[in-house]
């Protein structure tokens, strides 16, 4: 991971009086927080994983009670790095109450690790960076999952045996100039390549998840990964590659919550997988914040979702 120089506290200081340096070095905070919410989900995944392999070999009560311990605290430091990148994006300054205090419970695994199944699909893991793809390969491993470890794009291109049945894991970015993950979900669907696909994204991209979707991905996960979400979409998507009446149940399911939409729910809902905030929705409708919320509220009670992301996985399994 590149080592970024993180800014004096005179360079973060805003000159009230001067309106484009302020303007300036506001984007350069907008920047840096940015980067530096990638850069901190890697090695907070890797470890959330690595539990999840200890938890599943392990049989010792204490190690695996101070596992739990070190999985409440990832996860309260994923949460806190969660409601400072929405506080940015929504122009708000984080306050102490903003910070969530329930923590999500750690995955109950069983103390052994499960056997490979075989002639299973084979899960196959394109990510760039080595901890975080040998994590996520211990971690299925673990739970009897048969798995194949890219580092690029081009390297699956270039070794991925031809016919082998399966599904892909891909990160969505990948440092340099090469093929990303969306490139290669293009190419795969130019070419009629039927590999059912999981993107991983960062913490609400979902402009980005909306074309990785359009591009032919069944579903996207955000980092850090979670243990618990992580076997929930491996599971689907490999069904996925043996059971087409069960996609065929999914569209349909689909549909009939979105029949329940009123033309004006159904605009907001557009507006709001394009990324855009509540402000801004109001703005371009002619319509109150506290409106959009309200239409919001309904969408998520119509469509039967808690989060944006389920939200998106709906209205794709419609399309």
């Amino acid at each position: 991971m590149a080592k970024r120089r993180l800014m004096t506290v005179k360079e973060m200081s805003l000159e009230q009086d001067n309106a484009p340096s302020r303007t300036a070095q506001i984007e350069r905070l907008r920047r840096l927080i940015s980067a530096l919410n990638h850069d901190l989900r890697q090695p907070l995944q890797t470890v959330e994983l690595l539990c999840g392999v200890l938890n599943a070999k392990t049989k010792d009560a204490e190690v695996l009670k101070v596992n739990a311990r070190i999985e409440e605290t990832l996860r309260s430091a994923i949460n806190l790095l969660d409601t400072i990148v929405s506080a940015e994006r929504n122009g708000e300054e984080p306050s102490q109450s903003m910070i969530p205090a329930v923590v999500e419970p750690p995955i109950q695994t069983s103390a052994s690790a499960k056997p490979e199944i075989a002639g299973a699909p084979t899960m196959f893991i394109v990510d760039d960076d080595h901890e975080v793809r040998e994590a996520m390969g211990e971690f299925l491993r673990s739970h009897g999952y048969t798995l194949e470890l890219f580092n690029s794009c081009e390297d699956f291109l270039a070794r991925r045996p031809p016919g082998r049945t399966g599904a892909l894991l891909i990160d969505a970015v990948f440092p340099g100039a090469g093929m990303s993950g969306l490139d290669l979900l293009k190419k795969l669907k130019e070419s009629k390549e039927l590999l059912p696909s999981i993107m991983i994204t960062g913490k609400g991209d979902i402009s980005l998840a909306v074309q990785a979707m359009k591009a032919g991905a069944v579903d996207f996960i955000e980092k850090p990964i979670n243990q618990k979400e992580l076997l929930g979409v491996a599971e689907n998507v490999l069904q996925q590659t043996k059971d087409v009446s069960r996609v065929l149940e999914d569209r349909e399911q689909a549909l009939t919550r979105l029949a329940r939409l009123s033309a004006r729910e159904r605009q907001v809902m557009e507006m709001v997988l394009e990324g855009q905030l509540n402000k801004n929705i109001a703005a371009d409708l002619g319509i109150s914040q506290r409106t959009v919320e309200t239409h919001r509220a309904n969408i998520m009670r119509k469509m039967e979702v808690k989060s944006l992301p389920a939200l998106l996985r709906l209205t794709m399994a419609a399309a």
